[in-house]
């Protein structure tokens, strides 16, 4: 879960609805949803579970778990802008400190994959042992 930056909402991800929830923080009410579904994949298939948000609050990325994709969410629109094809099982993710690159842990890889947040292209998969599932960047 990451909460906006004005720390009016909270966005929460629904791993078996295949959704992100997002939730008044006054109220406690889910005030919007945002499915997912890469091109290919079926619904079963989608299961969010990671979440980062960007410090300017506008732009999301979602680990998709099963569907082997990480999506880009544009936080003000709560809308999908694309999804990033990375490795099996993507769970954790995190954000460099300039967010200029996304590191996403790939729990049936065995690896990590690390994004360019410009170009939002995968640059390279690195193994690093029996399933990872977060990751933590000290830069």
């Amino acid at each position: 879960m990451a909460a906006t930056p004005d720390g009016r909402d909270l966005w929460v991800t629904a791993e078996l609805a295949g959704e992100v929830n997002i939730v008044d923080r006054a109220t406690f009410a889910i005030t919007g949803k945002i499915p997912f579904l890469p091109p290919g994949m079926r619904k079963s298939e989608v299961t969010p579970v990671g979440l980062v948000m960007t410090k300017d609050g506008r732009t999301a990325f979602v680990a998709l778990g099963h569907a082997a994709h990480v999506a880009l969410v544009d936080v003000p629109a709560r809308k999908v802008l694309g999804y990033i094809l990375v490795g099996k099982r993507p769970w954790g993710l995190t954000l460099s400190r300039d967010e200029s690159t996304l590191y996403v842990a790939n729990g049936f890889g065995d690896d990590i994959t690390v994004i360019d947040t410009k170009t939002r292209k995968a640059k390279i998969s690195v193994p690093v042992g029996r399933i990872p599932y977060g990751i933590a960047v000290d830069d």
